[in-house]
């Protein structure tokens, strides 16, 4: 996916000589940058992810010499406002005072692609694929206790085994995969989606 870096103040920004205080971070490295880039509104986050860990290694090729790397995205159009961050330290520790390498995902999607489709599904959708979710959590628990109620070891291999089953059944009714889920998850347990 294309992206272009952001011009201007929310540009490229040298924050070696600059003030970054964190409680995370002892000393701060000598030489860090930041770069915010903009991806197209309809990126979805697995091409969010990929385009940031691209920008990262392109930033990285510009600044050799670098102890901390950050990269900010912003959807097109947007006002701006960060959506994610990938982080990167040359010691492979804390950057930013972030853990090198990680994404730092934010609620700063704007509300009408919130509202809009992810992974192919709308809102609803997604709030159905969670309900299921955790219906196959519980449906899975239920049925272990019946089976095995006195042997704590065999119920927790029986629900993991059948809690399995069931969350993959819901991937392949709804074409979703397992990285996909956990996000579904993430979000309705963030936005305090009804469970039943």
């Amino acid at each position: 996916m294309p992206y272009q870096v952001m011009e201007g103040e929310r540009g490229d920004k040298d924050l070696s000589h600059g003030e970054y205080h964190s409680a995370n971070v002892d000393v701060a490295p000598a030489r860090r940058y930041s770069r915010d880039i903009i991806v197209p509104r309809n990126a979805t986050d697995d091409e969010i992810a990929a385009t940031l860990h691209r920008a990262l290694a392109d930033f990285q090729v510009e600044h050799p010499d670098a102890d901390a790397l950050t990269v900010s995205v912003s959807f097109e159009g947007s006002t701006g406002v960060r959506y994610a961050s990938i982080y990167w330290a040359a010691d492979g520790g804390l950057a930013f005072g972030q853990e090198s390498g990680s994404i730092d995902w934010n609620d700063n999607r704007p509300p009408e692609l919130e509202e809009g489709e992810r992974f192919g599904l709308s809102l609803q959708e997604r709030r159905e694929v969670f309900r299921q979710l955790v219906a196959a959590e519980d449906r899975a628990m239920d049925e272990a206790m019946a089976e095995c109620p006195n042997d704590f070891d065999r119920l927790a291999e029986l629900q993991r085994t059948l809690m399995s089953d069931y969350k993959r059944q819901v991937r392949e009714d709804y074409g979703i995969t397992e990285d996909q889920q956990d996000q579904i998850e993430l979000e309705g347990a963030e936005q305090h989606w009804p469970m039943d």
